[in-house]
């Protein structure tokens, strides 16, 4: 019961903080472009400490097996979870982005801060098998049913600030190399706003959602099983004053580009887009 409510506690605190974030940006002290700033410390710097700090722990076969284990069931969810999508997709008349989105969840940001609250900064280090099997998932699985290109992109998995992070943790914890307590501190107060810094970011993106903010008319929305089937493109169809409908597309651009950031480098066009500004 006691857990329960802790959880319920911590759950709420990050709600609040989000809600933060939202009230930034509707009161107009923040413009949703700025959650782009916040995007880019919370990938390159925040998540990377949090990652090297969980690392810093005592070496013993019992950390090891719990590793190992973290991995084996991190692989075991997610084979459950493209098993779960691949039955419901027909049934439920699931689209590629909804499976996906059910398969490849926000889990470092949300579950990270309830790890240290529940059972202590000591049980961090196994979110990182979790990390681990997702990040490759996403650059083979998730890549594959966004392009319809089965290639591996093993550079972009190896290269992955998070994939960097954890090699680095991983050889200073096999090497039993202890960082000198300013520099661990420091990692570890940055690492420390994984939680409010993810919520702060999704309250800001929440609050200006392109389609209500710019006035525009919904008219159809196509997509691979509905409109497009020769393709692997989303088309949305609306309708207003021209100026709206502009800024509904770059508001809309921008929240694209912030998501494809989020996994880890810059994502370029390989054509002249027709609005960018």
């Amino acid at each position: 019961m006691q857990i329960s409510l802790i959880l319920m506690e911590e759950i709420a605190k990050l709600f609040l903080i989000m809600f933060m974030g939202y009230a930034l940006v509707k009161t107009k002290l923040l413009r949703v472009q700025d959650s782009k700033v916040v995007s880019v410390i919370l990938v390159y710097l925040v998540i990377p400490c949090m990652i090297v700090h969980a690392f810093q722990i005592d070496d013993s076969p019992q950390v090891r097996t719990g590793l190992l284990f973290a991995f084996a069931a991190a692989a075991a969810v997610h084979v459950l979870f493209l098993l779960f999508t691949a039955i419901l997709r027909k049934p439920c008349r699931l689209s590629t982005i909804e499976q996906l989105t059910v398969i490849y969840t926000n889990a470092g940001i949300l579950v990270v801060p309830l790890i240290q609250a529940l059972l202590g900064q000591q049980y961090v280090v196994y979110s990182c098998g979790f990390l681990v099997v997702q990040l490759v998932l996403i650059w083979t699985h998730c890549r594959s049913k966004l392009t319809a290109d089965n290639g591996i992109q093993w550079k972009k998995i190896l290269w992955n600030i998070n994939v960097i992070s954890i090699f680095i943790g991983a050889v200073l914890f096999l090497c039993h190399i202890t960082l000198p307590s300013v520099i661990d501190d420091t990692i570890q107060m940055t690492g420390d706003m994984v939680g409010p810094m993810g919520m702060l970011l999704a309250g800001m993106v929440i609050a200006d959602i392109a389609m209500k903010s710019a006035g525009v008319e919904l008219v159809k929305i196509l997509r691979p099983d509905s409109g497009t089937s020769h393709s692997n493109e989303v088309i949305i169809i609306f309708t207003g004053e021209a100026s709206a409908v502009k800024t509904a597309v770059t508001d809309a651009r921008e929240a694209g580009m912030q998501l494809l950031r989020s996994l880890g480098s810059e994502p370029l066009s390989v054509t002249k887009p027709y609005i960018t500004k």
